[in-house]
């Protein structure tokens, strides 16, 4: 299941990095964009972080 969310977090995060590509700066959609891209990027670490200590329970 954390995979799953992993997954989905990255292809948001990508998704907003392309926005932030086509749009212009100044735009009130590269300002969503970024915070979406912060978002998925924080959100990240807590999962990965999460795995992290999940295996190092279970291999002791």
């Amino acid at each position: 299941m954390t995979k799953i969310i992993l997954i989905t977090a990255l292809v948001v995060q990508m998704a907003g990095f392309c926005t932030l590509l086509v749009t212009d700066f100044s735009s009130q959609t590269s300002d969503i964009a970024l915070w979406v891209v912060i978002g998925a990027g924080i959100l990240e670490v807590i999962l990965a972080l999460h795995a992290k200590r999940q295996n190092d329970a279970l291999t002791g």
